[in-house]
């Protein structure tokens, strides 16, 4: 039985620790090839399963993402019975064909910088290797958010630029960088679509000195794993590894560096901690960046326990 929503792209699936989603472009693959191999059209598909030819031709159009030229382009969000039909049409359980169009949810990474030694890219191409498991998609292409200066710094790395911040407001505004967001993979929608990308959003702790609400960032971390992941779907591409930097000074230039140094590690996946040419993972990056932000009127030793505790609660992926 399936536990009970209205709408399959609402469902998340967890096994043995690694957490899956619901995929439309992959549900969207699933039903186009299965259709074709019963030597089906999408007028008797649509017979079969008792719905209209026209939302079946929708739901087949999702694999090569949303038309963002077109704002009234929607993705339909098959409903549980949807899905149950269609598999009953196309021969299948309605198990087996959700289970083709579910993948391993991608990475919303915390990347720690203590110095420039090397650029955020190699540091979260190293990092991304080093800590991927055997369900982890390898990005086929690489994406950077930054300034002027970082974007130059890629141009000569195979990495697409994309800029989020073209205003110049005092005002840190989530739904803005979301919409930024949208704009930007759009105009790189013919280099994505199809693809599985990585996206290194570079200047995140940087914006923290240039704003007037710098916490607002912080608090939009933790919808950011899916404002990203509906963003690229849209566009027909797959965030595997969706990376926020925070360089160390960004972060030990706030009023309550470990207040926001726990909030950000409980609103990633996983964190990766980079100093010279080396990168640590897991907890003991984690580990590394509570050490850093320990408060001066806490002991090494009281906050070493306490680092311990909330490591030990965050149980992040290696």
């Amino acid at each position: 039985m399936f536990p009970y929503f209205d709408h399959y792209s609402d469902q998340i699936v967890k096994n043995k620790n690694e957490t899956f989603v619901f995929d439309a472009v992959l549900f969207a693959q699933v039903l186009t090839d299965r259709r074709l191999q019963l030597g089906l059209t999408t007028r008797q598909l649509a017979k079969r399963a008792n719905i209209s030819q026209p939302y079946v031709v929708a739901l087949e159009r999702s694999r090569n993402g949303i038309d963002v030229k077109k704002t009234s382009a929607m993705s339909p969000s098959p409903t549980v019975d949807m899905i149950t039909r269609l598999a009953t049409a196309l021969q299948m359980s309605a198990n087996e064909l959700f289970s083709l169009a579910v993948r391993p949810a991608g990475k919303h990474v915390l990347l720690l910088l203590e110095d420039d030694m090397m650029t955020s890219l190699d540091r979260a191409r190293n990092a991304s290797t080093k800590s991927a498991t055997l369900t982890d998609e390898t990005p086929q292409e690489w994406l950077c958010a930054g300034g002027p200066v970082d974007r130059n710094k890629h141009n000569d790395q195979n990495c697409l630029a994309i800029n989020l911040h073209r205003d110049t407001n005092n005002a840190y505004k989530p739904k803005a960088i979301a919409a930024s967001l949208s704009n930007e993979l759009s105009r790189h929608q013919p280099n994505i679509s199809g693809s599985n990308i990585g996206i290194i959003f570079d200047e995140t702790s940087s914006q923290m000195n240039h704003v007037n609400n710098p916490m607002a960032i912080i608090e939009f971390e933790h919808d950011w794993s899916r404002v990203v992941t509906d963003a690229t779907q849209a566009v027909g591409a797959f965030a595997a590894w969706n990376i926020c930097v925070y360089r160390i000074e960004n972060l030990l230039s706030l009023n309550n560096p470990a207040e926001v140094a726990q909030d950000l590690l409980r609103s990633h996946d996983n964190v990766w901690s980079a100093r010279n040419k080396s990168v640590i993972t897991g907890n003991s990056a984690a580990k590394r960046l509570l050490t850093l932000v320990r408060p001066k009127d806490v002991s090494v030793k009281g906050w070493s326990t306490h680092t311990n505790a909330v490591v030990q609660e965050l149980q992040l992926s290696a």
